[in-house]
């Protein structure tokens, strides 16, 4: 049985590819037209294409909203692997859900991945690049650092902190429900060389246009791309959600035993393992089976 007091803050773990972005915005998107029945208040950048996102959608609005209520959802943030952050916007984008409607308005939840958001600087006339990316997260962080420097995890309902690794100084954004961590505690930041750097660049001029179009097939030819591309050289690793990485960002973000988090395990990662490394690491534990995900939930 999950009490009231969970959760206080959420995180999507899994292999890439997998569709854990697909879920926090599925889900974010659910989460505030179930419970408030108002508008998200900032577009969404949708970039995976699942046949399942209604289900996605229920499953999660379904631990948000029915078992711990309707808390204002203001932003997402989606950190980790390919994933960047969220940060607000003026221009607007749009997204459309299976059976819903567009929602095209200036910017405030946005969650993508490295090359949309490259995309999206450009044309919004901010100068970033695929591998330098901290003008993407400051906006939000109120700072600058690497990205490959900092990490981001809900702490509570009421806020998210931003901890670089190298200064250990930390800065809340209030009103923030969701996120997403993935980044292994011993990654270092890679820059790509000059010849790999203008290839990432190209695949950004060819996200760009079907980003503004909404062509998501486009977009999703654009991002494998940067993603094998990104593999294949090793500026990203191929997996960074195991289960003992996420066990020790839990540590490394001071969450005490009882405090609410939930962790859905997708693709080959096992709800059980990750359930288990929590434990071994002092954070109670226990699983909630939904649908195909499995959920667990930290706390009483």
């Amino acid at each position: 049985m999950v009490t009231a007091s969970a959760p206080e803050g959420i995180i999507l773990a899994g292999e890439h590819v997998y569709g854990k972005t697909t879920h926090l915005i599925a889900a974010a998107i659910q989460h505030r037209t179930q419970a408030t029945a108002e508008p998200l208040g900032g577009d969404i950048i949708r970039l995976i294409w699942p046949p399942n996102a209604e289900a996605s959608a229920r499953i999660l609005s379904t631990v948000l909203v029915e078992k711990k209520g309707p808390p204002e959802l203001t932003s997402v943030l989606d950190v980790g692997g390919l994933a960047v952050g969220v940060y607000g916007i003026r221009k607007g984008f749009s997204v459309r859900l299976k059976g819903e409607s567009t929602l095209n308005q200036p910017g405030r939840i946005i969650a993508s991945q490295v090359a949309v958001f490259s995309a999206v600087a450009k044309l919004n006339n901010i100068d970033a690049k695929p591998v330098d990316m901290p003008r993407l997260i400051y906006p939000i962080a109120r700072k600058q650092g690497p990205m490959s420097d900092a990490y981001i995890v809900a702490s509570s309902l009421g806020g998210v902190h931003l901890i670089n690794t190298e200064s250990a100084e930390s800065v809340t954004t209030p009103q923030t429900l969701l996120v997403y961590a993935e980044t292994p505690s011993d990654s270092t930041p890679k820059k790509a060389p000059p010849e790999l750097e203008a290839q990432f660049n190209s695949i950004v001029e060819e996200t760009a246009e079907p980003l503004k179009a909404g062509d998501q097939k486009r977009l999703g030819n654009a991002l494998s791309a940067h993603q094998k591309l990104a593999v294949e050289n090793e500026l990203i690793p191929a997996s960074s959600s195991e289960p003992c990485l996420i066990a020790e960002q839990a540590g490394a973000f001071g969450a005490k035993g009882g405090e609410g988090y939930v962790i859905a395990a997708a693709g080959p990662m096992k709800a059980e393992e990750v359930v288990k490394a929590l434990s071994e690491k002092g954070f109670p534990a226990h699983l909630v089976e939904l649908g195909a995900i499995g959920v667990t939930l930290n706390g009483p």
